[in-house]
């Protein structure tokens, strides 16, 4: 894609030139993979730089569906993706995603990037068994980022290089923590007789049954097989590399993963990520900060309605036939782990919030189209919080499991026929619009922009469909 074909493109106006970042404006699942689907031809080359197994990125290209966890989504495209030091990584989820793509070898992925073994994701179960979950999805992350946290337990993919090393640092893992382990081991193997009596599906049994060193062995055996078949995507420092791009004058986008709400600092603590999830932090954690285009680059995707998985308040959450419409409508079920999402209306409050902490000026809504099953839909506008009307978002859980959202009621979005629409957004933009879903978009614009104290906040693109291309953008 030449610069050209931008300059004749609706999407000129509001791309960057260097550096850009996408990041989820709300509890993650947005649609960044549909963001990326859209503006893949103007970018040269792609990151991912936090985060890990615990995100899904969806991305649809020629007819075939990608679901991506750890690889950046520009790999389906054949451009240059980059994964960097900080991520987290299951190194054999990460080869399985790699076989998806025509050409695997676009991957590349920093030695210094941590690994999640085995042991660390028996232990990321461990609070959901003994009562005190906070809903994550089992894949390894808290504990491997507690890894990377303490320094002195941290295993890399470098160290999957080395059969001695990998040894040495996993034994040092495995031991630290076999107290744990093994009564993890204990009540997995009480689940699955259980499972097993019940005619169930059996459950994978992460933590040791049997000698502690024979575990370790395993899970050295393991790793380094799975580093055998990395070795040659791994690259000593990708911040070079990405340096390198940059002078060179691509256009480079550093894809985030879950949301703003689940950031680690100012999410919706303990229900949230274990790493940053920000746009500045992204940045930050891919080297690229002071490259970035603060203008035009700085993107949060915007679902026209709220989701939510796993524990954690969620003031609009709609439990009723309503919420039902709005899951099967949109096909509200996660990347990861297929759980049933948790819907309600679009909650402008919280968003705004996500607006302002997470840096972000430009806003792309997606799945507006799901509206139109649930006839009149509501925006929420303000919390009553105990007693009081506010649009402060509470950053105590505690506080914001008592907000009851103040709702607008919302004219029908009207229906929305894709192929009309896009050929006419290409003359109109937002024109080509029902009605019923201009003045939606305008309501969320306005509030978020008020709201955030982001004045110069704007909508640029709203997503009709899945598909690559079934977006309009602003003209």
């Amino acid at each position: 894609m030449t610069k050209k074909d931008l300059a004749s493109s609706p999407w000129a106006r509001h791309l960057w030139d260097t550096v850009g970042v996408v990041v989820g404006a709300q509890w993650g699942d947005e649609g960044k993979g549909k963001f990326v689907s859209d503006v893949a031809p103007y970018m040269d080359v792609f990151v991912r730089s936090q985060g890990g197994p615990n995100s899904g990125h969806t991305v649809m290209v020629n007819g075939k569906r990608y679901a991506f966890h750890q690889v950046p989504s520009g790999a389906a495209f054949r451009k240059p993706s980059v994964m960097t030091a900080g991520m987290v990584v299951n190194p054999n989820l990460l080869y399985g995603e790699m076989q998806q793509v025509d050409d695997p070898s676009v991957v590349v992925i920093d030695s210094r990037t941590a690994i999640i073994t085995k042991a660390h994701r028996a232990l990321d179960g461990y609070g959901e068994t003994n009562g005190t979950t906070i809903g994550t999805t089992r894949q390894g992350m808290g504990p491997a980022y507690e890894s990377k946290a303490n320094r002195r337990e941290l295993i890399t993919v470098a160290d999957l290089l080395d059969r001695q090393r990998l040894a040495e640092k996993v034994a040092n893992y495995v031991h630290a923590h076999q107290t744990q382990l093994l009564e993890m081991g204990e009540a997995e193997k009480r689940i699955a007789e259980e499972r097993k009596k019940q005619g169930m599906q059996p459950i994978e049994i992460l933590s040791p049954t049997d000698g502690i060193d024979e575990y370790c062995e395993s899970i050295v055996a393991e790793l380094f097989d799975a580093g055998q078949k990395l070795a040659h995507h791994v690259v000593g420092d990708t911040s070079v590399m990405l340096q390198k791009s940059v002078n060179d004058g691509n256009r480079i986008l550093v894809e985030g993963a879950q949301g703003i709400l689940l950031d680690r600092d100012v999410g919706t603590v303990p229900y949230v990520t274990s790493s940053r999830t920000t746009a500045g932090a992204t940045l930050a954690d891919a080297g690229l900060s002071r490259y970035a285009d603060r203008e035009n680059g700085f993107w949060g995707i915007i679902k026209a309605y709220a989701t939510r998985v796993g524990g954690g308040p969620f003031p609009t959450e709609l439990e009723n036939s309503a919420g039902e419409k709005l899951r099967k409508a949109g096909v509200e079920f996660g990347t990861t782990t297929g759980r049933p999402r948790r819907t309600g209306w679009f909650d402008a409050v919280a968003t705004a919030y996500a607006v302002r902490v997470g840096e972000i000026r430009t806003g792309y809504l997606t799945k507006i189209d799901v509206l139109s099953s649930v006839g009149n839909p509501m925006i929420c506008v303000a919390y009553l919080v105990d007693g009081k009307i506010t649009t402060e978002f509470p950053t105590d859980a505690r506080v914001l499991k008592r907000a009851k959202p103040l709702l607008e009621p919302m004219g029908a979005v009207g229906k929305i026929n894709r192929h009309d629409t896009v050929m006419a957004g290409r003359r109109k933009g937002f024109g080509a619009l029902p009605a019923g879903s201009r003045r939606y978009v305008e309501r969320v614009e306005s509030l978020l922009a008020e709201i955030s104290g982001v004045s110069d906040f704007e909508i640029a693109a709203v997503s009709i469909g899945p598909w690559k291309g079934q977006t309009v953008v602003k003209i």
